[in-house]
């Protein structure tokens, strides 16, 4: 009765709420529903694609603690038959152990191929529950609710899913479409500095391969940036009606800005998605700094964050590929210094052998050679075969780089 109460009285606030729906038209089209405060109406939008049925709610412990009883009471109000499971926080149990523990559960409490999962909470989150419905009795539906900026305009779109061995990052995995992504900012108000940056850092990869425009937003808005790295989140917001940027203050990205930067991404991405599903051309631009950055993610064992492995990625990679005089321009310093306003300082202490080990193993290795992103000029890339040898020769060149790039921002 409790769930039931607070439930009807944010039914106002509910029938109230403004939302955009997006088609993602891809092999099993789907929408994506970007708005705020629709976390007390998952249940309805669920409705909308699915009869009751039974729903496992899959989050981390410290995502579930925040959202997981809206969500759960959202869903049983509309009728559905609620489960979940919580998995420990961190990459490290992005692993087969934790599929097996999902899918002995759904069996265990006799989920069917008419039933769903949702995925509550951010990439890893995403992928793994991606993963386990994509194999539980050959594929079942499931749902993707991002709850951080950096799942909302990646993870949750184009349908990868997978888990980490200790060699490498998503070693194993599969495409499989989720059947609707619900975002609804209010949640990046409980996210970490380090969550937020990561999502900036997304979206200017986003902006660097396919639009300059997007790239010029994310420039001007770096530059009213002044960031502390010590940030912590001392006053936070009371209720859901504040506007992000007064928990954010030090950022000073408001809601609008954040919704901005999301559609823009969701069009970049689904655009390149549909083009090539299975990522056999096209869908390598969405790796620009991630050839490196998985690299650099691997060998810190995930103790650098993705976003600040990706950073550094794109950094090293754009000087790679002027270089080989495969762009126009050079824009490292440029980037370095949007970077830099944002936030994020990649370390550049880092050993150019072990790295090397890392870049030889990432899946998109084809015999001797890599499918790499290049940018040619912000808003415009192609992608060219580079030598792993010859990437590798970069990696040390590029670091040194790094350093003297650092003392002129």
């Amino acid at each position: 009765m409790y769930g039931l109460s607070l439930y009807l009285s944010y039914k106002k606030i509910m029938t109230e709420t403004n939302f955009q729906t997006f088609n993602i038209n891809t092999t099993t089209p789907y929408n994506y529903i970007l708005g705020n405060s629709l976390l007390w109406d998952i249940g309805n939008l669920c409705r909308k694609i699915k009869n009751p049925c039974k729903v496992c709610i899959i989050s981390d412990e410290k995502v579930f603690s925040l959202y997981g009883n809206v969500v759960q009471t959202s869903l049983d109000v509309a009728y559905f038959h609620t489960y979940s499971f919580k998995i420990p926080e961190g990459e490290t149990n992005k692993s087969l152990n934790t599929v097996e523990s999902i899918i002995s559960f759904l069996n265990e409490n006799n989920f069917n191929r008419d039933d769903i999962l949702i995925a509550l909470g951010g990439g890893m989150i995403g992928d793994i529950t991606g993963f386990a419905a994509s194999i539980y009795m050959r594929g079942i539906n499931f749902i993707q609710i991002p709850t951080t900026f950096l799942s909302a305009i990646d993870a949750s779109i184009g349908g990868k899913t997978g888990v980490n061995l200790k060699y490498a990052k998503n070693l194993i995995g599969s495409f499989h479409q989720p059947s609707l992504v619900i975002c609804s900012i209010e949640t990046f108000r409980t996210l970490p500095q380090e969550d937020l940056r990561n999502g900036l850092v997304e979206a200017l990869k986003m902006a660097i391969i396919k639009d300059s425009s997007l790239f010029y937003y994310l420039k001007k808005l770096s530059a009213k940036q002044h960031l502390r790295q010590d940030f912590t989140q001392e006053h936070p917001i009371e209720n859901t009606s504040n506007t992000i940027s007064q928990q954010l203050y030090n950022l000073k990205i408001s809601s609008d800005d954040f919704m901005f930067i999301i559609e823009k991404s969701i069009a970049i991405k689904t655009k390149i998605v549909i083009e090539d599903e299975k990522e056999q051309h096209t869908r390598v631009l969405l790796n620009f700094g991630h050839t490196l950055g998985h690299a650099i993610e691997s060998y810190s064992k995930f103790t650098i964050s993705h976003g600040t492995a990706v950073a550094l990625g794109m950094i090293m990679e754009s000087f790679a590929m002027k270089q080989l005089e495969f762009v126009k321009t050079d824009f490292s310093i440029d980037l370095y210094k949007i970077l830099y306003n944002f936030g994020i300082t990649p370390p550049i202490s880092l050993d150019a052998k072990l790295l090397e080990n890392f870049i030889q193993k990432d899946k998109k290795n084809r015999e001797n050679h890599i499918n790499i992103p290049t940018v040619t000029q912000i808003g415009e890339s192609n992608i060219y075969k580079v030598s792993k040898n010859t990437l590798t020769e970069f990696v040390s060149e590029s670091l040194n780089i790094l350093e003297e790039i650092k003392h002129e921002v």
